[in-house]
């Protein structure tokens, strides 16, 4: 008998992490799972780590291939899934262990294609361990109902990700639903998560948070600003996906036009110096093209983002002086931040409460002083 849910954890050199990511799904409360390990040309003891667990229990499946991408290991964990619903979960990040048994007892409920759920967002620093939550969606009408995209295209301003969530396998089959396999590529989630919701006839969200998703990772595909163009490459590869689905393009060429603007503002986020300006240029130039064939209208993005689009459009070279400005704030209010957190520490410390103690005649003797000489 197949599992109920198939969870694919793609793999590469996450030693640091994977124990925890791993024995999170390990102990979900739902056993009827099997758990696909694509060691994705790991060079680290990552597939150490898999055998150890995978000799202490057999629903661990591990597949090891040479390095060829996010999109190639994910597409081998679809294929080899045998489960009636499928769950992803990045190997850097970990799980509530009621978190599949909470989406597939949903799923059988409401009867859907996808289910998704709130998330965290944590890391760990000087200041200790910070979590966020988010929510999947941004607006509290699309929870605990039957969601339809085709109807809603709003939808597509929820936030984009694939995991926090289970896929009814036969959905993705009969849709030939798979990653772009771009060699190099980072970003080849984007493309999944839009065809899900293209296809997607019942769509349910849920407003419990059960992911922890990991942003302290240095080695997170996130905080590589060497990706700098697999964003648009992606979305081209997205927009010749709607070019042969007529039907879908009809639908969906808006809610493809705002998430491609998210991301987009997203990786200008990582990026500084000449290699922003240069992308600017460059971007100015995609979005010319997009405006004159018809692809991007003020239709759909607010008074603000409509803004930011015509100033890149027009002037590049003047919104990389915004872009360049507005980071450098934020560096230093980041920097304030850590200081005044550092010196916090300092004062809620024993040694420096003994010095005020030790200081305090002194200081009072000084105080009087002063005050008499006034």
């Amino acid at each position: 008998m197949n599992p109920k849910v198939s969870v694919i954890m793609p793999i590469y050199n996450v030693e640091k992490y994977l124990q925890q990511s791993l024995l999170s799904v390990i102990h979900q409360t739902m056993r009827d799972i099997e758990i696909i390990c694509i060691n994705d040309g790991s060079t680290d003891s990552s597939g150490k780590i898999l055998s150890y667990y995978s000799e202490k229990d057999d629903r661990i499946k591990i597949i090891t291939t040479p390095n060829k991408g996010y999109g190639h290991a994910m597409n081998i964990g679809l294929r080899e899934a045998k489960g009636e619903y499928i769950g992803i979960v990045e190997p850097d990040d970990y799980v509530d262990t009621r978190m599949f048994e909470y989406l597939y007892d949903t799923a059988k409920l409401q009867g859907t294609d996808i289910v998704k759920a709130d998330f965290y967002r944590f890391s760990r620093g000087i200041h200790g361990t910070q979590k966020f939550l988010q929510p999947v969606a941004n607006d509290i009408r699309f929870y605990h109902r039957i969601v339809i995209p085709q109807k809603e295209n709003d939808c597509f301003r929820n936030i984009m990700n694939i995991w926090c969530g289970i896929y009814k396998r036969e959905f993705l089959d009969c849709n030939n639903i798979y990653f772009h396999e771009t060699p190099g590529a980072s970003f080849q989630d984007n493309g999944f998560w839009f065809k899900t919701l293209c296809y997607c006839k019942r769509l349910y969200y849920l407003d419990i948070p059960l992911y922890m998703n990991r942003r302290d990772n240095p080695d997170s595909s996130v905080h590589n600003p060497g990706n700098i163009y697999c964003c648009n490459q992606e979305y081209k590869l997205i927009r010749e996906f709607l070019r042969k689905n007529k039907r879908l393009e009809e639908k969906f060429l808006e809610g493809y036009m705002i998430k491609k603007y998210e991301t987009y503002m997203f990786n200008i986020g990582r990026i500084r110096g000449e290699p922003l300006k240069k992308y600017l240029k460059d971007l100015s130039e995609e979005w010319k093209t997009d405006y004159e064939n018809g692809d991007l209208t003020e239709e759909g993005f607010t008074p603000f983002e409509w803004n930011v689009i015509t100033q890149i459009m027009r002037e590049p070279d003047k919104a990389y002086d915004i872009f360049s400005e507005k980071k450098d704030k934020e560096e230093v209010n980041v920097k304030i931040q850590d200081l005044q957190y550092q010196i916090d520490e300092i004062r809620k410390s024993r040694s420096y409460k003994i010095g005020m103690l030790i200081t305090f005649i002194p200081r009072k003797i000084r105080e009087i002083r002063s005050k008499g000489e006034k």
